[in-house]
């Protein structure tokens, strides 16, 4: 079963839908969901702390990002689909301090701008000129430069 949002779903996604329905049968309906921005949940459940956030609505990541009051909550990780494959969601993240830290398929990963995953990186990459390094002597020492 395929969903979404329609308003959001382009046009490939739409005749894939259609596509599908021809080869296997079947029938598609578009039902009406009330929804609410989550700025408005998350006030509600007084929520201003969030360790992990994914979002996946076929499309409309985005205006889900955008319905966010990140002064008012800090979400550490998110995952956000991104099938297009374009540079909205990198973008709009980037102004509210989160770095792209990943792409796994489709989901783009951000996490808010600790330098936790920069430490990581630049331990990792010290662990490995040290063990090059250490690699290169053994060689050199067993040649005769």
């Amino acid at each position: 079963m395929l969903s979404g949002l329609e308003d959001f779903m382009n046009e490939h996604h739409l005749n894939r839908i259609d596509k599908l329905i021809l080869e296997y049968g079947g029938g598609k309906e578009t039902i009406s969901v009330p929804g609410k921005p989550l700025k408005d949940i998350f006030n509600e459940q007084k929520i201003t702390f969030i360790d992990y956030c994914n979002i996946d609505v076929e499309g409309g990541e985005i205006g889900v990002l955008k319905s966010i009051d990140f002064s008012k909550v800090r979400i550490s990780l998110f995952t956000v689909e991104n099938n297009n494959k374009t540079r909205i969601v990198r973008e709009f993240l980037k102004k509210e301090k989160y770095s792209l830290i990943a792409i796994t398929g489709d989901d783009e990963v951000y996490e808010y701008s600790s330098k936790r995953y920069l430490m990581i990186m630049l331990l990792n990459s010290k662990i490995l000129k040290n063990k090059l390094i250490i690699s290169l002597k053994k060689i050199i020492s067993k040649s005769n430069f």
